[in-house]
């Protein structure tokens, strides 16, 4: 009822998730964001994480169904195939999973990063604008995300805003002097006092345009270098914890291997295997395609792992019948 695999699998899973609630609140230290995989391209990315981000899990929740049915259906496998087999399938499908999830993240990134070297190739104020009334680009998805722009907002606009009072100063100015110049055209005499105040209000309009253009270079150096904090904190959103892509393949292989065995789906409803995993899986597509908002699930990571272990028991299977053909040679 608990080979050596499960066990292993259960009692490291449990360590992880309580050293995670223990450093968290001790040490305010964030085991999900280290050890949970990020995006291949982001900066947080380590090569660890694509096997230690199956041992994290979110919540007691998620923790209690991924070890549950990890045990159901685990053991059972495990007895038949024995420990390397039932390991190599496990950590292949968590594996699978992972690569599945994020070749979906990167269709979703593309339009972002290509937006971000459109703005980056030709940068100026309008161009940012436009950047940020994307709404498909400019998606708040993260903490880090929010807390930046929220920063960036508030000294971004103090700029726009003394940009354009002095642009609105200079206005005043040269149409002040060109007032004056207007009255110095209507009189006989000489006015060497109304060109003065002429010359005076044109050299104040030109500081202040000056000025103007140099906040507005700032501004423009200033969204260049927001959209490169955005462009990291945006690719190292995405992150996926949990077995649960381990698990879905252990769950397939379950189907697969004993279609015919009765689960009883919430304990009360029974099932056959077989039938169960189509539900599951078709399940998770309707889910995956819908991508509903506030739903953070990876359930193309869900089908990855699926996928993964259908794959492999192809593989098996074939490699199977070429053994039994050649012992009968």
């Amino acid at each position: 009822m608990l080979p050596p695999v499960v066990k292993n699998l259960l009692i490291i899973n449990i360590l992880f998730f309580i050293a995670k609630y223990v450093l968290g609140n001790a040490m305010n230290v964030d085991l999900d964001d280290m050890l949970g995989l990020h995006y291949f391209g982001a900066e947080k990315f380590k090569p660890y994480q694509i096997v230690s981000y199956m041992f994290m899990h979110g919540d007691i929740t998620h923790i209690l169904f991924n070890m549950l049915a990890l045990w159901m259906f685990g053991y059972v496998l495990e007895n038949v195939w024995g420990p390397k087999r039932f390991l190599t399938y496990y950590i292949l499908c968590g594996l699978g999973a992972a690569a599945v999830h994020y070749i979906i993240v990167y269709f979703q990134v593309q339009p972002v990063l290509e937006a971000i070297e459109q703005y980056k190739a030709s940068p100026g104020l309008i161009q940012f604008k436009q950047f940020i009334d994307n709404q498909q680009v400019f998606q708040v998805a993260s903490y880090d995300i929010q807390n930046h722009f929220n920063t960036f907002s508030v000294s971004y606009n103090g700029i726009i805003h003394n940009s354009d009072s002095l642009a609105q100063t200079a206005q005043h100015f040269t149409l002040q002097a060109q007032n004056i110049s207007d009255s110095i055209s209507m009189l006989h005499a000489p006015a060497d006092s109304l060109r003065a105040q002429v010359a005076n209000l044109n050299q104040m309009a030109q500081i202040a345009t000056q000025q103007s253009d140099s906040l507005q270079q700032a501004a423009v150096t200033f969204n260049t270098d927001f959209i490169n904090q955005y462009r990291e904190d945006y690719l190292n959103a995405p992150v996926i914890i949990g077995a649960s892509g381990a698990v879905f393949g252990i769950l397939l292989a379950f189907g697969m291997m004993f279609p015919n065995t009765l689960v009883y789906v919430y304990f009360a409803i029974p099932m056959k295997a077989k039938w169960f995993v189509i539900l599951y899986g078709g399940l998770e597509l309707v889910l995956g395609v819908s991508n509903r908002s506030g739903d953070n699930v990876a359930h193309f990571a869900h089908l990855g792992g699926m996928l993964v272990g259908f794959i492999i028991l192809m593989i098996w299977k074939r490699n199977n019948r070429k053994k039994m053909f050649e012992n009968r040679e």
